[in-house]
């Protein structure tokens, strides 16, 4: 692959792993509760990790751009929003 993304993701305790075998950029968007920062402490020290995106939701429920999001509340739209426009930036710039 070019590039990856995951929203909210759930690895079960499997993130640092899973981090340690990528082999491109890797954009990974967390909620509140999702424990990330293994994959950030991975990726920070990749050589593609100028190119890797970390943004945490941490006032988003896990599952917030899915089923999960309340998307009445303008709060999870803005949330949503800012995500999906850096999912875009990070696909733009590296496929």
């Amino acid at each position: 692959y070019g590039a990856v993304a995951s929203c909210h993701p759930s690895f079960m305790g499997q993130e640092k792993a899973m981090a340690e075998a990528l082999q491109c950029p890797v954009c990974v968007i967390p909620a509140e509760g999702d424990p990330m920062e293994g994959v950030k402490e991975v990726t920070d020290k990749m050589p593609l990790a100028d190119k890797c995106v970390y943004k945490r939701f941490d006032d988003q429920v896990h599952g917030f751009m899915a089923a999960r999001g309340d998307f009445t509340d303008p709060k999870v739209v803005t949330a949503v929003t800012e995500a999906l426009t850096i999912l875009i930036k990070f696909f733009d710039d590296n496929l």
